[in-house]
């Protein structure tokens, strides 16, 4: 049995006010041994949240994330970071980078709130995505809903064997390039019972661009 770690008893305050990215990620560091990270029903503010191996993202229902509306709670992702990727972006709301065996799920809502980001006029790379693992094995996306993503929805980038199923995605018609599911020189990805209802592409198979150095040693196959 997964050890289970309520997020409420690590001073993470679900109010709809408190901004509690660094503890979020503080609990997740303390996880050494993997477990489920359980969001009980509430309000959790937060910025970018980093996923580790054989962790459980937990949203329950009644559960909602709301993304922090402060763009310095998104740190910038470059090539430093991630050599071979040539984009300049920023981290996820949730993200992972070189991990396996990641979980998110559960009843609750995601809600980005991409609408503080669509008025600033910034370009795609300025925008963070919900949920991005990149070079990430074994990863399962099934159940929450998730709305206002302030640019692509869910974006595994360079993973293997993921499972997206039974996901709900409804950004505003107008919203800037907000594609619903975008796998990404990944393989072995199977998407079904999914619900999309975006301001672009509900679904789209990516290879990165022709100086995208990362990308280019992961075709997509199986999908």
């Amino acid at each position: 049995m997964k050890y289970i770690v309520d997020v409420t008893e690590h001073g993470i305050i679900p109010d709809g006010i408190t901004v509690n990215t660094k503890r979020i990620n503080e609990v997740i560091n303390s996880m050494t041994e993997g477990g489920i990270l359980f969001f009980p029903p509430g309000k959790y503010v937060t910025g970018s949240i980093v996923l580790k191996s054989n962790i459980t993202f937990y949203l329950s229902t009644g559960a909602v994330l709301l993304g922090a509306e402060n763009y310095d709670e998104f740190p910038l992702l470059t090539e430093e970071f991630l050599p071979g990727y040539k984009d300049v972006g920023r981290f996820a709301l949730i993200t992972a980078f070189n991990a396996e065996n990641i979980v998110i799920e559960g009843g609750g809502t995601i809600d980005a709130r991409g609408y503080y980001w669509w008025p600033l006029g910034c370009d795609d790379a300025c925008r963070p995505r919900t949920i991005e693992p990149v070079l990430c094995s074994n990863v399962i996306i099934r159940d929450i809903s998730i709305k206002n993503s302030p640019f692509w929805t869910i974006h595994p980038m360079c993973c293997r064997d993921v499972l997206i199923e039974n996901i709900k995605i409804k950004n505003p018609y107008d919203s800037p390039n907000t594609d619903g599911i975008n796998p990404e020189s990944s393989s072995n990805v199977h998407i079904s019972g999914c619900t999309v209802d975006v301001g672009d592409d509900c679904i789209t198979v990516k290879s990165g661009r022709e100086d995208h150095e990362l990308q280019r040693q992961y075709p997509c196959e199986n999908i």
